[in-house]
């Protein structure tokens, strides 16, 4: 019930339609929910009911795995052509003193 100093009292009749109008659609909802879904389920099929065969919706496509170079695991040595590894040990130096100069100021 809407009080009289309520805004939504100019809306009250619409209200009260759209709230008839939900009950209905619920009692339509449960009647179904309470008739389909309740049903039991059969546990043999008819023999007139079942499929004689398979349903193929599209044909099948072979999967194939892409040829890739395979990745090294590891750090690369010095005479391979890529940096040695000291150079992890420079890198790690540089570090600290861009830190230490922030620091500083």
């Amino acid at each position: 019930e809407i009080r009289s100093k309520s805004p939504l009292k100019s809306l009250e009749k619409d209200l009260n339609d759209v709230k008839k109008h939900m009950n209905t659609l619920l009692a339509s909802w449960e009647k179904d929910n309470s008739g389909v879904y309740f049903e039991k389920v059969p546990l043999k099929l008819p023999a007139e009911m079942t499929l004689s065969e398979g349903t193929q919706m599209m044909k099948p496509e072979p999967y194939e795995l892409k040829v890739v170079d395979p990745v090294a695991l590891i750090l690369p040595d010095a005479g391979s052509g890529g940096e040695p590894i000291d150079m992890v040990d420079s890198d790690a130096e540089l570090a600290r003193q861009l830190q230490e100069q922030l620091n500083a100021e």
